[in-house]
């Protein structure tokens, strides 16, 4: 279950991304479909870093836990999905970043930044799932009960 959820949500985030990247290499005004702000957003002098696009670095993490979560899920292995978990708070603390810019620096809102926030704010609450000592507790309570 965790790794479904860990391959749409960074699927998504990298869709996203993507778009975001070609878009600004594009360099042509493009619309929000809502909010209106992507443009000022998207150009601003907070949209690279060191000459790199963010929403290039975005790509890169996302499929980053993509390929994490594939991995994972095919192989049946646990530490690549945990993996994945540890890589998570990179994209929550980056977005809480961005959007504190968007929202109070910028004064704009992009819709695409926005769900991009979303999705690794969702990735980083499924990988706290998955790392809970809950979760493990549950686990090993279920197993004495089946022995």
């Amino acid at each position: 279950m965790i790794a479904y959820a860990f391959l749409f949500l960074s699927a998504l985030g990298f869709l996203d991304s993507a778009f975001l990247t070609i878009e600004h290499y594009n360099r042509d005004p493009f619309s929000c479909p809502l909010f209106g702000g992507c443009e000022e957003v998207t150009s601003s002098i907070y949209s690279e870093v060191f000459g790199i696009p963010i929403a290039l670095l975005g790509t890169g993490y996302y499929i980053t836990i993509f390929l994490l979560s594939l991995y994972s899920y095919l192989r049946e292995d646990k530490r690549a999905i945990n993996l994945a978990s540890f890589i998570t708070p990179i994209g929550l603390i980056c977005s809480i970043y961005l959007v504190y810019l968007m929202l109070f620096v910028l004064n704009s809102i992009c819709f695409y930044c926005l769900l991009s926030a979303i999705s690794s704010s969702l990735l980083f609450m499924v990988g706290i799932v998955n790392l809970s000592p809950w979760k493990k507790t549950k686990r090993s309570q279920s197993a004495k009960e089946k022995s």
